[in-house]
């Protein structure tokens, strides 16, 4: 009976020994990561003599981010984000942020990651993105923050590591004001997107040293 037990912690150790790349304590880390992104927001236009309206927009944009990062522990790690997105239908946006992860090891050079993060997203909208009575809205520049969670996989190699997880935001935009002509008449009109939320992937390699 103790020879089995003997055994199974032997194995049990040999299973989830820490990579080399965290025993040499390579606690710095780079990394640059693919994303398909789902944008959708509950946006509410308003418009100077009339009754507010709301409307759903969705975008799914495709993006890229540089992530730097230093390792508390084999475990824990803080992470600095910035991400771009490609302009789709006249919306762009970016943003960076500051997050905390736990990277427990649940196999063999596999680790799982659960993670919160929030930063300052920029966001625009083209001009002419909005017509209202056949009059085209100026182009909106949002300022906002951005929170939110993160959880996925990282797999351990002899360089670095590879991640692949899913992102959930709150993206708080808040109102832009512009103005259209309504019977040749300027008149001011705004669009809140308070309401704004996104989910993406992402895939990507990150290198420690």
């Amino acid at each position: 009976m103790v020879k089995i037990l003997l055994i199974i912690t032997i194995i049990s150790s040999s299973l989830f020994a820490a990579h080399p790349l965290y025993l040499e304590r390579k606690n710095k880390l780079v990394g640059v990561y693919a994303m398909a992104s789902r944008v959708g927001s509950d946006a509410i236009l308003s418009t100077s003599g009339f009754e507010p309206q709301e409307h759903t927009l969705k975008e799914t944009p495709l993006g890229g981010g540089i992530q730097i990062g230093y390792l508390l522990s084999k475990n824990q790690r803080i992470l600095l984000n910035y991400e771009i997105f490609l302009k789709q239908n006249g919306f762009k946006h970016q943003l960076l942020t500051l997050g905390y992860a736990v990277t427990p090891l649940i196999a063999q050079n596999l680790r799982i990651l659960l993670g919160v993060n929030a930063g300052i997203i920029l966001a625009n909208f083209d001009a002419g993105s909005f017509v209202v009575n056949e009059s085209e809205m100026a182009k909106l520049n949002y300022l906002g923050v951005i929170y939110g969670v993160r959880g996925g996989f990282i797999y351990e190699t002899n360089f670095g590591e590879i991640e692949l997880g899913i992102q959930s935001r709150r993206l708080k935009l808040g109102t832009q004001e512009s103005e259209i002509l309504i019977n040749d008449n300027p008149t001011k009109t705004s669009m809140n997107l308070s309401k704004t939320s996104s989910t993406n992937i992402y895939f990507g390699y990150n290198f420690l040293f």
